[in-house]
């Protein structure tokens, strides 16, 4: 969480997750995001994975760096010599519930910019 200035997490419909960093503010543009699920190939490689619509994927946001922040304000951090991800509890089956109950938990809208209101409320209701 260091490296980078801003972060996101987002999930699928598998609960796998993906953090996302930056150095840069991330900026979900509805049009531009309408406009690049427009073209062909970007469709049917998220279709591919489940992603219907630009509503669809932007529903799969869950929290920036400060929820981001606020989860994980006590852990140490994983390194090469202290790779304790590898056999942490949550690994485990029986906490991934409660481990992915947690991150769900710390979910807020995404930060949308040029999305109207029926938009934002598709997002919303997924």
């Amino acid at each position: 969480m260091q490296t980078f200035g801003h972060a996101a997490l987002w999930t699928t419909e598998f609960h796998e997750m993906m953090l996302v960093g930056s150095n840069a503010p991330l900026t979900l543009d509805a049009s531009r995001i309408r406009e690049r699920f427009m073209q062909a190939d970007v469709a049917r490689a998220l279709r591919e994975v489940g992603i219907a619509s630009p509503e669809a994927l932007l529903a799969n946001w869950i929290a920036d760096k400060s929820a981001l922040e606020y989860y994980a304000a006590d852990a140490r951090p994983v390194t090469d010599d202290d790779p304790r991800i590898e056999y942490a509890p949550w690994v485990k089956p029986a906490e991934f519930a409660l481990t992915l109950s947690h991150l769900l938990s710390l979910q807020s809208e995404p930060p949308l910019v040029n999305a109207d209101a029926s938009f934002a409320e598709a997002v919303r209701t997924g």
